[in-house]
């Protein structure tokens, strides 16, 4: 816990002097066993330094000085009993969910599509946007999930962008 909060702390004195940081944490659900662990807590149990961790990603709102991304991933069924998962609910902008028998296997994007989401999205795109990825969501929702990640990544490599490849929904 003590890397992560040192990396936490430097990543945000970068932010605050102007520039643009992006902390990569993996896995936030071994730093909750960790964290966890260190004393006499439950395992499990206190995740209140995993959701401060996560919730470090922000803009700062002074002009001028820069921003921290926190890019974290989370392992369900990991031994955190999901202590990660639920501290992260509702801090997320994004969730992209990894399918890892699809890469296993693979498959590339090895996403499960149907669960990946963008927070406040209808607020973020304009409605024949939103409605364009709506169907594709909808249209790779109905695929087994291999076919679904091959459709994807045919489509997107035979696009020169977001717009083109939304079009034809």
């Amino acid at each position: 816990m003590r890397v992560a909060e040192l990396a936490v702390a430097r990543a945000r004195r970068l932010a605050e002097s102007g520039r643009d940081a992006v902390l990569v944490v993996d896995s936030l659900s071994r730093l909750a066993v960790a964290s966890a662990s260190v004393g006499s807590r439950r395992r499990g149990s206190d995740v209140a330094e995993v959701k401060a961790l996560f919730g470090s990603g922000r803009e700062l709102s002074e002009e001028g000085v820069g921003s921290l991304t926190v890019i974290a991933t989370v392992v369900e069924g990991a031994e955190d009993d999901g202590a990660a998962e639920r501290a992260v609910v509702t801090t997320e902008s994004a969730l992209i969910a990894l399918d890892a028998g699809l890469a296993a296997n693979g498959v590339f994007p090895a996403l499960r599509v149907g669960e990946c989401r963008i927070s406040n999205e209808d607020q973020l795109r304009d409605p024949d946007e939103l409605a364009a990825i709506r169907r594709l969501r909808s249209l790779l929702g109905d695929l087994d999930p291999a076919e679904a990640a091959n459709l994807l990544r045919e489509r997107i490599e035979g696009s020169a962008s977001n717009a083109e490849l939304l079009q034809d929904l």
